[in-house]
């Protein structure tokens, strides 16, 4: 996968239960998580205390501002 050092706040569209969501952390990276299932965000918050996760159907408008994030990232 493409790791650029320049690049450090991530956005992660349904993320489900994190499994790249915890590679970006653990490469160091500032990531905000969102899924459309609540549940999946419960067990990735209670894996990873420290993530940042958003509830976000994607069919709706994202709650971020323009240029928040250097990479938007959704598998």
């Amino acid at each position: 996968m493409f790791i650029n050092n320049d690049y450090k706040k991530v956005l992660d569209l349904g993320c489900g239960i994190g499994q790249y969501t915890n590679y970006f952390i653990g490469k160091g990276y500032d990531v905000v998580a969102t899924d459309i299932s609540k549940k999946a965000l419960d067990y990735l918050s209670n894996k990873n205390p420290k993530v940042k996760t958003v509830l976000q159907d994607m069919t709706d408008k994202l709650k971020f501002n323009d240029n928040e994030f250097d990479i938007v990232f959704a598998n």
